[in-house]
């Protein structure tokens, strides 16, 4: 009878990569057990799992036979079986030794083990291709949000200006001022999820510029306002050295915009202060 450490076949199966790898690391272990046992030229041997089977060519039921279950966890997913194909004389312990029953038993839970490994990897696949798909179907929304939103919204807001340069009533104009107002906001909200998709891709840039700091805080507090609902009062510090501002003027008001719309949140009273220090 061969020997051979029941720890190899478990490296086999732990080196593995992929589902492919781990039904051949199997259909190895299946086709090498018949020598490990004391009659191997007669030995045979099945693994059955999920309707499919796994043997050596003279595989025949037999009354001398061994049996054990390959579980995949706690879930019995088949059985691995050891046959001879003729009858030999019994020894005193029956059919099998103790030590080749002990073999077949551990190799049932080594395949077990493969099988476990190659229903992981085939998870793994399904979850990379569900990502994949994902990742087109997200590709195809930036897309549309790029050519189908921003062109129309830029648009929008080109007429709206056109009309405010133009001679209009008091009325007109508020209507006119609320629909550019809305057009910058959606604009602001496709920009952010175009932000997002590109921080993914890791191209994310900065659009640097001299920022009027002031102008930019004032309107924070009248947008603000309309949001909560609160009457908003900002103070601003800005150092006697600082001459100009340089940033991403979009970007730091939405940063600004999130932090006092939820300090404002926050505040049980209704006037909400703001103190905002810009040193050098």
């Amino acid at each position: 009878m061969a020997q051979r450490p029941v720890h190899r076949w478990l490296d086999d199966v732990a080196r593995t990569n992929s589902g492919q790898q781990c039904i051949e690391v199997i259909t190895s272990l299946v086709n090498s057990l018949p020598g490990f046992f004391r009659h191997s030229e007669a030995a045979a041997a099945r693994l059955s799992f999920d309707g499919q089977s796994l043997q050596t060519e003279n595989f025949a039921d037999n009354s001398a036979k061994l049996q054990f279950p390959v579980c995949d966890g706690s879930i019995v997913r088949g059985s691995l079986e050891l046959c001879y194909t003729k009858d030999f004389p019994l020894a005193d312990e029956g059919p099998f030794y103790e030590q080749e029953i002990e073999l077949l038993q551990s190799a049932a839970r080594i395949a077990g083990f493969a099988l476990e490994r190659a229903r992981m990897f085939a998870e793994c696949e399904q979850v990379n291709e569900r990502a994949s798909g994902h990742a087109h179907t997200s590709g195809q929304v930036i897309s549309a949000l790029r050519y189908q939103m921003r062109a129309p919204l830029n648009g929008i807001l080109g007429f709206a200006e056109m009309l405010l340069s133009d001679q209009l009533t008091q009325e007109q104009r508020d209507a006119v001022s609320a629909i550019q107002s809305g057009a910058e906001n959606v604009l602001d909200v496709t920009d952010s999820i175009l932000d997002y998709a590109r921080l993914e891709e890791g191209q994310l840039k900065l659009n640097l510029a001299e920022l009027d700091i002031r102008s930019l805080i004032n309107g924070l507090a009248s947008s603000v306002e309309d949001k909560t609902g609160r009457l908003i009062e900002l103070k601003c510090s800005i150092g006697e050295n600082i001459d100009a501002v340089l940033g991403d003027g979009r970007r730091v008001r939405e940063a600004l915009e999130s932090l006092i719309s939820y300090c404002a949140a926050l505040d049980v009273q209704r006037l909400t202060k703001v103190n905002i220090d810009l040193t050098k």
